[in-house]
């Protein structure tokens, strides 16, 4: 069972921009205009949500809004 992921969210302004400057570090390809959300899970891993779009399809962000 996954642990639940509690704490701030934040963009990749203030308090995200330390982990966006990791998610940078480490290679991991990210559209950093779009992050919408980005924190760390309980195990320390760095999380982010984007805005998504796949096409004329929404994704990430965009799919929650529209399925809500």
């Amino acid at each position: 069972m996954s642990k639940a992921i509690s704490g701030k969210f934040s963009g990749t302004k203030g308090e995200g921009a330390a982990l966006a400057s990791q998610l940078d570090a480490n290679g991991v390809k990210y559209n950093k205009k779009d992050v919408v959300a980005i924190t760390k899970d309980p195990d320390g891993n760095i999380v982010w949500l984007e805005k998504g779009h796949l096409g004329n399809k929404p994704s990430g962000w965009l799919i929650l809004l529209r399925n809500m």
